[in-house]
């Protein structure tokens, strides 16, 4: 190791000096070039991941300020309480409402609750599914079929939540 400074140190003293002034000052601004070249990315990189930390930092307090406006639009519902059990005339209601006849419902041996029905419209049967789920129902199996006359007939399993 000594050998190639001492090498380096005869080269140098053979120049002469205007010549080692400008390999100092090529050494001293090549080693700045170099330096400028491995630490910007470095601080330009550090300061997009601080502005969106900063970014995300600000989402997280939006979003917990609408947590309220969030917990109200979880189901879709218009009404925040579900219920645990309803009785036939709910389910009458439920069923007029949308514009369907209730033709038969029985209460199975499993505790839940079949309801057979019949209307018009297919999608007056999706949106009374709807309502089953925001009156606190879950809906075990509903099948659909078109009767006489183009008449939707129905028949709909329902389960209370549980709490």
């Amino acid at each position: 190791m000594n050998s190639v400074i001492d090498i380096f140190k005869s080269k140098l003293a053979l120049l002469q000096p205007r010549e080692r002034t400008l390999l100092v000052i090529g050494a001293w601004l090549l080693s700045a070039t170099a330096v400028f070249v491995l630490v910007m990315p470095m601080v330009t990189k550090q300061g997009e991941l601080a502005s969106k930390a900063q970014s995300i930092r600000d989402s997280i307090i939006w979003l917990q300020e609408q947590r309220g406006v969030v917990v109200r639009l979880r189901n879709g519902c218009s009404t925040n309480t579900l219920r645990i059990a309803a009785k036939k005339g709910d389910f009458e209601r439920l069923i007029r409402r949308n514009q369907l006849s209730l033709d038969q419902s029985a209460v199975k041996a499993n505790g839940a609750i079949e309801l057979n029905f019949s209307g018009s419209d297919a999608n007056r049967v999706m949106h009374f599914a709807h309502g089953l789920a925001c009156d606190g129902f879950i809906v075990k199996s509903l099948a659909i079929q078109r009767g006489v006359e183009g008449r939707i007939e129905g028949s709909v399993e329902v389960v209370g939540v549980e709490s």
